[in-house]
């Protein structure tokens, strides 16, 4: 009954969702059946807390030293990772520019090839016009020897 008394002060603004989640809960509901007190049980409770609060913060200043070696060390991590990734960066850009020059090469190598066929001369064709070149040279040679030869 003392149960039943402590329920129906509980604020009806916080809505029955709150009051069912609670009711779930197996501690409370012993608590509720034992018949308990709610304020002693709610003291114990802050009291818990705050005993855990001190253990906790005992707990903190003992590894303190720890704790502080561990930042510098995330710290330390972080930089070389910031590196890392600044070198990451700057190999993709430099992927991407390579892939974009190998792109524009093989785009204009057919054209290119083409236009090289279509305007590349023959090395026969070009040791034959040097031979026909050099011939029409010497019989000018010759030419300007004999007339040179009957002048004087």
């Amino acid at each position: 009954m003392a149960g039943k008394q402590m329920l129906s002060t509980v604020d009806q603004s916080e809505g029955s969702e709150n009051l069912n989640k609670d009711l779930e809960d197996y501690e409370i509901q012993q608590v509720l059946k034992n018949g308990t007190d709610l304020r002693e049980y709610a003291l114990q409770i802050d009291k818990n807390i705050k005993e855990a609060e001190k253990a906790s913060v005992a707990d903190y200043l003992k590894e303190s030293s720890n704790i502080g070696s561990l930042h510098n060390q995330i710290e330390e991590c972080d930089g070389i990772l910031e590196r890392m990734e600044n070198m990451l960066l700057t190999f993709q850009k430099r992927s991407v520019n390579m892939s974009v020059q190998l792109s524009n090469r093989q785009s204009l190598k057919g054209p290119l090839s083409s236009f090289i066929e279509d305007i590349a001369v023959s090395e026969t064709l070009i040791l034959q016009r040097i031979y026909d070149s050099a011939c029409y040279t010497k019989s000018k040679t010759n030419f300007c020897q004999r007339t040179r030869v009957q002048r004087d």
